[in-house]
């Protein structure tokens, strides 16, 4: 962990927190970009961006944390210096960990379009502690070390913990609410056995996944959030017809771009709903990369191929929703 901020005021609103990665703990001092871990805790719903220092923090959103319930998200981030920096809206506790980073070899990470590998919904609701296992066939095979999920709990007793992770290993522990619906994204890791999940409370859950981190994929090189789509400007919500968003414009980016790593924040309105991001070439997808209950927002991480610049999104009700590129391919 490279930040512990337990105080209510870990993050001053409206304010630049440096936070030193560089040569702390296994990441290298000369690390060009990280992936980290982001959590968040606020009485008053906060806006949080991870960005590199030296400039104003962009117009983007790395994780947005509703007023009570701890949020979780993770984000790709250039190291400039050693450090990186986060801005919160208004004050919040947060804990930042670094996940991975940039080095000369190791893992990349596949788009997959998004995959439901797991449904207690269809295989049985969830009892207190019970365990689960995602095996490894069904999250691209042996070679995969690590999947980019949206994670959804259903219908909980009572608030609770998740605990997902690889089989054998540490698991994330994220808490959630006594609500009908919550969800986040995390990179989780996946052992020999794949991964193993239980909740604190009976509860539904269900994994999607669109990424997948392997040895034969190639890498993503972090940027500068960069707002590329925001439906409240582009005149209506998502909907079920298909809305192409093209990534253009994005800070330190290539000119081509085949992939991408997005931070899609969705804001419930008056019905929640489910948003789906995937490759404009093929099908959409049956699995959602981020759902919301009616009136609340939350912040998705979601691996996209898009070959031609472009990814197409849509919902199953009226949403809106914004997307910023913060890692390509």
């Amino acid at each position: 962990m490279v930040f512990n901020g337990t105080s209510p005021t870990a993050l001053l609103a409206g304010s630049t927190t440096r936070i030193k990665v560089g040569g702390v703990g296994a990441v290298s001092s000369a690390t060009t970009g990280v992936l980290v871990r982001v959590s968040a805790t606020t009485t008053a719903g906060a806006s949080i961006v991870v960005h590199p220092c030296g400039s104003a923090p962009p117009v983007a959103t790395t994780l947005f944390a509703e007023a009570g319930p701890m949020a979780i998200g993770v984000t790709a981030v250039p190291v400039a210096g050693g450090e990186i920096c986060v801005t919160s809206a208004t004050s919040a506790s947060a804990k930042i960990t670094v996940i991975g980073q940039i080095v000369s070899s190791g893992v990349g990470v596949a788009a997959v379009g998004p995959t439901r590998v797991f449904d207690s919904r269809s295989s049985g609701r969830l009892a207190a502690n019970q365990n689960a296992t995602v095996a490894t066939s069904a999250l691209g095979g042996s070679a995969t070390k690590a999947v980019t999920a949206t994670v959804t709990v259903l219908g909980p007793t009572s608030e609770g913990t998740l605990s997902i992770g690889a089989c054998g290993g540490t698991a994330l522990k994220a808490p959630f609410p006594n609500a009908p619906l919550s969800s986040f994204s995390a990179v989780v890791a996946v052992g020999a056995g794949g991964i193993c999940l239980s909740s604190s409370v009976a509860a539904d859950v269900v994994l999607d996944v669109d990424g997948q981190w392997r040895g034969d994929a190639s890498g993503l090189m972090p940027v500068r959030a960069t707002r590329v789509f925001d439906s409240r400007t582009a005149g209506s919500p998502l909907s079920a017809t298909p809305a192409p968003v093209a990534l253009t414009g994005i800070d330190g980016a290539p000119s081509s771009i085949s992939k991408a790593d997005l931070s899609v924040t969705v804001l419930g309105g008056a019905t929640g709903g489910s948003v789906f991001v995937w490759n404009c070439a093929v099908p959409q997808p049956t699995a959602a990369v981020g759902v919301v209950a009616a009136n609340k927002r939350a912040t998705f991480s979601v691996v996209a191929a898009a070959p031609n610049g472009t990814v197409c999104m849509a919902s199953n009700q009226p949403v809106d929703a914004l997307v910023d590129v913060v890692a390509v391919g």
